[in-house]
């Protein structure tokens, strides 16, 4: 796949002002998890340790234990993982039913987490509805893209790929809406 720039492009003929390509997302499977190294997910409450969710499992099966079996942690965890040779980072926030008041919370724990650089996001289905998401990211991008952040991924948990296209598709529309256009591969 070619890869995208965020540096400046000169305008052709017209000789207006440079202009930026616009963010991208892209929809990823579970065997393309790792082109990511920093990855955004969500517990539910509940009983297990960070430790006895991850034990030594995939990233996917990690946040998947964090949706339906919930965390006993109360706040926000950065876990780095090690496996197939690589090291990942993973930011699980807690699961709040006011998902607009969650994403520029976490939009703001991100910024303070990371410097702009790709970022992934896994948002299962055990905790958000199809709309929840949409709503969810577009805070989190409005809130990303304006400081920097450019290459987005998103990995819905258990939303099969055309779920998670439909998801792609209506969030650039509300970004579209928003002024912020985006690029969505799958």
């Amino acid at each position: 796949m070619e890869q995208v720039s965020s540096e400046p492009s000169l305008n052709d003929k017209a000789g207006g002002p440079p202009k930026l390509n616009p963010p991208v997302l892209q929809i990823l499977g579970p065997k393309d998890i790792l082109e990511c190294q920093r990855w955004v997910g969500v517990y539910r409450p509940g009983t297990k340790t960070v430790h006895e969710a991850w034990a030594g499992q995939s990233l996917v099966k990690f946040f998947q234990v964090c949706a339906e079996e919930g965390l006993n942690e109360g706040k926000n965890i950065l876990l780095p993982v090690s496996f197939a040779h690589k090291t990942a980072y993973c930011l699980c926030a807690p699961f709040s039913p006011e998902g607009q008041d969650m994403a520029a919370e976490l939009a703001v724990v991100i910024q303070k987490w990371c410097e702009p650089q790709p970022l992934g996001f896994f948002l299962a289905k055990e905790l958000f509805s199809k709309k929840a998401i949409e709503s969810l990211l577009c805070e989190l991008l409005t809130g990303l893209i304006p400081v920097g952040f450019q290459k987005f991924y998103l990995y819905t948990g258990s939303f099969d790929k055309a779920e998670t296209i439909n998801i792609a598709v209506e969030l650039k529309a509300r970004l579209k809406r928003q002024q912020h256009d985006v690029m969505i591969y799958h």
